[in-house]
């Protein structure tokens, strides 16, 4: 726990003062990364409402086109049904010596529908392997890259991390503690953080 007023051996301040100092150099940036995600959203909401206004205004048009003739072919195939009953006999031996028939032919849709589907699926896997094949040429040298560039900030934060290790060591030596030497970073993380809402204010701490 840091002292009231405790003051870091590197900028001579005290964490409220860096962390004030911090977020206002850091409140400009988030102002307008704020701006440009409102505009962005701004955008996204207007191209949304727009498309919706004209896939309804389009479809509301023909519905009002189309409405009218679908009940007017209804109202006389319904007038020609209830008082013509020939049509009806017609239409019920066209049912009846066409079923079998029909049975058939769907049948051999079906099949011959799976044979296309398998034939399809085949060349598919082939097309996909292609491509994946295509994918993996690219991606294996790049995941090379970005693997060696992890391992270079892996191995950059570990003599980081032995660095610190010497100093703190030598700051002992020269009677600093590794207490003192937090409070120019506390300061600085604690004014980020605060400055995008996360984590409390630390200047009482």
């Amino acid at each position: 726990m840091q002292r009231e007023g405790e003051k870091g051996p590197i900028t001579g301040r005290s964490v409220s003062d860096i962390e004030e100092t911090t977020a206002k150099k850091l409140e400009p940036v988030f102002e307008e990364f704020r701006k440009v995600l409102s505009h962005i959203y701004y955008w996204i909401s207007n191209l949304i409402n727009s498309s919706m206004e004209l896939i309804l205004g389009l479809y509301n048009k023909i519905r009002q086109f189309v409405q009218p003739v679908i009940n007017l072919i209804n109202e006389k195939f319904m007038k020609i049904w209830n008082n013509f009953p020939p049509f009806r006999w017609l239409v019920y031996s066209v049912m009846i010596f066409n079923a079998i028939p029909f049975t058939i032919f769907l049948a051999w849709g079906i099949f011959t529908l799976a044979i296309s589907l398998a034939i399809a699926g085949g060349g598919i896997m082939i097309t996909e392997g292609f491509f994946i094949l295509l994918g993996l040429s690219i991606f294996l040298p790049v995941a090379f890259v970005l693997s060696f560039i992890s391992f270079g900030f892996a191995l950059f934060l570990t003599l980081a991390w032995f660095g610190f290790k010497v100093g703190n060591t030598v700051s002992r030596s020269i009677g600093l503690t590794s207490q003192e030497m937090v409070v120019d970073v506390k300061g600085v993380v604690a004014g980020t953080m605060r400055l995008i809402g996360v984590g409390g204010d630390t200047r009482h701490a």
